[in-house]
């Protein structure tokens, strides 16, 4: 690994070091809110779920997520 690389690691790792172990979502971390719809699906006999935005311009730009149930968890039970 070169010097420069190096000091770029060695910086990276300083920075975030430094960063709050609790950031604000949407001030720090730029991450805003959105309903999506959970929608259950079957695809050769395996359960699935589709989360789907409610703005159609995301579809449009295939912004959806599929699934396994068991991979999902309501964070806000995890509170």
């Amino acid at each position: 690994m070169s010097k420069r690389a190096a000091g770029e690691e060695e910086s990276v790792r300083v920075e975030w070091a430094q960063q709050d172990a609790d950031p604000d979502l949407t001030g720090d971390l730029d991450y805003r809110l959105d309903d999506w719809e959970v929608v259950d699906a079957r695809s050769a006999g395996n359960e699935q779920l589709m989360f789907l935005p409610n703005d159609e311009d995301l579809i449009k730009e295939e912004a959806f997520i599929v699934a396994e149930p068991d991979a999902v968890r309501n964070l806000g039970d995890s509170v």
